[in-house]
């Protein structure tokens, strides 16, 4: 399964990464999200779990998020749940007053036939709408401001930008 979604977000870089990096506090910004927790360090990466909902399902995952600020670039590679295997890259791109963002999702589950519809099944149903909701919770939050209140508390917590 490969599947894309992109959305534009009005703003700078800078704000975009300020609420899209520090996922921990999606819930408290994105309705769509029960809960995210913090699991630890791995490597170059953060350990998170997410709970979030798509529609009326109640769905959880775990994952290892790598940020690379410089390059616009924050990787996800699923490690728990029903996408486990999962490789999602999300790239940052500024475009005159906004930022365009992408987002593929990259997954093989290891039934070959099965897994392969299984796979494009789950992109449509769960992947690419829980996506969208979350790229639309982001935009709203950066047009609300809050991003550059996010920005100096992410410096002022040692969390790069």
């Amino acid at each position: 399964m490969h599947c894309v979604i992109r959305a534009t977000i009005p703003g700078t870089l800078a704000d975009v990464l300020a609420v899209a990096t520090p996922v921990e506090r999606w819930a408290l910004l994105l309705p769509n999200y029960q809960w995210v927790r913090y699991h630890g360090r791995s490597g170059q990466g953060t350990i998170i779990q997410f709970a979030a909902w798509r529609g009326p399902l109640p769905v959880r995952w775990t994952a290892e998020q790598i940020v690379f600020p410089e390059e616009g670039r924050i990787v996800y590679r699923h490690l728990r749940g029903l996408t486990s295997g999962l490789w999602s890259e999300w790239r940052l791109a500024p475009a005159a007053d906004a930022v365009e963002v992408t987002v593929s999702h990259v997954w093989q589950p290891s039934v070959p036939i099965a897994g392969a519809a299984f796979a494009a099944l789950a992109c449509a149903l769960w992947v690419a709408p829980l996506t969208a909701v979350t790229l639309e919770g982001l935009a709203r939050v950066v047009r609300s401001g809050q991003a550059a209140a996010l920005r100096r508390l992410n410096e002022g917590l040692g969390a790069e930008d």
